[in-house]
């Protein structure tokens, strides 16, 4: 989720307040960085094998949500490309140092104490990994959300090949912290979906 840039005008009784802004919430999150060892994001439990445990479950889910999608999608495939999606989020994680929840690590990259982990960037990310690896039953896609608000949410969308953006999966890593949400974009009811633009570097 971005952080939309908001100019407030002070008025001028408050301007000398207003200036210290900055600095009083630079401060309080070099208080709270500290604390933050307890609200970092672990990687899955795995084995040679893959995912366990919960994240291996969550992946045959997954998975066969992707195989019902199309009757040409091919099974083994969905199956890679569930493990694949839920591994990445967590690799993720871990490269973005993420702590939870996902506005508070959204506040440590707007101020500049974290390099990477706004919706968008995972969107972004995920779409190039997933690119990469060059799936032959899918089509990959970035959604969006109240473009252009305070609220704008990015995600990461996934079709059956040539079905198109509005019958697809939205793979959503930001919304729980690295562990993936997914579900058929007319089942996600916390956001409404709409198809973005990838940038040139996403191409």
């Amino acid at each position: 989720m971005k952080v939309a840039n908001i100019s407030i005008l002070p008025s001028p009784g408050l301007k000398q307040a207003g200036s210290l802004l900055p600095l009083f919430a630079l401060l309080s999150a070099l208080l709270f960085v500290p604390l933050l060892g307890g609200c970092s994001v672990k990687a899955p439990a795995t084995t040679q094998a893959g995912l366990d445990g919960p994240e291996r479950r969550q992946a045959e889910k997954l998975g066969m949500l992707l195989v019902g999608l199309n009757e040409a999608v091919n099974a083994g495939e969905a199956r890679l490309l569930a493990r694949d999606s839920i591994s990445y989020a967590y690799s993720l994680s871990q490269r973005y140092d993420l702590v939870w929840p996902p506005l508070l690590h959204n506040t440590l990259v707007n101020i500049g104490l974290k390099e990477r982990g706004l919706c968008h960037q995972w969107a972004d990310d995920m779409l190039a990994h997933m690119r990469k690896a060059e799936y032959q039953s899918f089509d990959f896609y970035l959604g969006v959300s109240k473009m252009g608000t305070f609220r704008e949410h990015n995600t990461l969308v996934v079709s059956a090949k040539g079905a198109g953006f509005d019958h697809g999966v939205v793979l959503d890593p930001w919304r729980d912290s690295g562990t993936l949400f997914f579900a058929k974009i007319n089942d996600d009811h916390e956001y409404t979906w709409g198809q973005r633009e990838a940038s040139k570097s996403d191409k």
